[in-house]
């Protein structure tokens, strides 16, 4: 694997982390999935500036409103996903994202652990200041058990 290969995958790696960490912050789901639009090549070849899965949202499928088009729906999320494991190519790839994710798992630790030391105890008197703070260290704790997700999800394929 070349050394832009590797880079890039860390980049998207970061990129991801981030996008995670902010939707945590927001609480909105939507955000995380708007920011991940395009991932993939779809787009590349053809004037489809998303991939089949944003297209095909309405689920209606002239049934009104019972569901008629979720079939579709599933179909194309399972294009989309394997479209995106064949660029992954995790089975070759494997120990590279477990590199990538562990590097990972130790930023968020070290990131915890410098929020803590750096805490300034004069803020815990003022509560904005405190709920920031511990909102903040809870969403680097959601961002561990996802990056265990993905060790997971890399582990199984």
């Amino acid at each position: 694997m070349s050394s832009v290969q590797v880079l890039c995958i860390a980049l998207l790696a970061i990129y991801i982390t981030y996008m995670v960490i902010n939707a945590m912050r927001s609480h909105r789901q939507s955000y995380f999935v708007e920011g991940l639009v395009g991932i993939g090549g779809f787009g590349k070849d053809t004037n489809e500036p998303n991939p089949p899965i944003i297209r095909q949202m309405d689920l209606t499928g002239g049934l009104g409103g019972k569901g008629g088009a979720a079939d579709t729906l599933t179909n194309n999320m399972n294009v989309t996903t394997s479209a995106y494991s064949d660029n992954l190519n995790i089975s070759k790839h494997r120990k590279v994202y477990e590199d990538m994710i562990t590097a990972h798992e130790h930023l968020v630790d070290t990131e915890m652990l410098v929020m803590l030391i750096t805490y300034n105890i004069d803020d815990s008197n003022k509560p904005e200041k405190a709920s920031e703070f511990y909102t903040r260290l809870n969403a680097l704790q959601s961002a561990k058990g996802s990056l265990a997700a993905v060790m997971k999800y890399v582990d199984k394929n």
